[in-house]
């Protein structure tokens, strides 16, 4: 996330992989009104409950979720996306009411 944010950066650090939750916010250079909070979750499987928290009957309609999928294990992207979005689907569908 921190190469989003400041993607003129000159650092040759590789980032730091994200282990639980990591909580960013961006303004806009030109609007520091508008701001986008981002939640990052990391730690794959092990800590998929954590999808929770940042998750909720307040906000789920407002959010954007975006499923990021390591590349650098080709045999296992399908699994692992398919379990992501089916995590996700459930939870969305836990908030809404029929």
């Amino acid at each position: 996330m921190e190469k989003f944010k400041n993607p003129r950066s000159k650092s040759l650090n590789d980032p730091l992989p994200t282990f639980g939750i990591n909580y960013q916010y961006f303004t806009n250079p030109s609007d520091e009104n508008n701001i986008v909070n981002v939640k990052e979750i990391g730690g794959g499987r092990l800590l998929a409950n954590l999808i929770d928290v940042p998750l909720n009957e307040k906000n789920f309609l407002n959010t954007i979720y975006v499923v990021v999928i390591d590349l650098s294990h080709p045999k296992q992207v399908y699994d692992s996306l398919k379990y992501w979005l089916t995590n996700l689907k459930k939870r969305v569908y836990s908030h809404i009411q029929y």
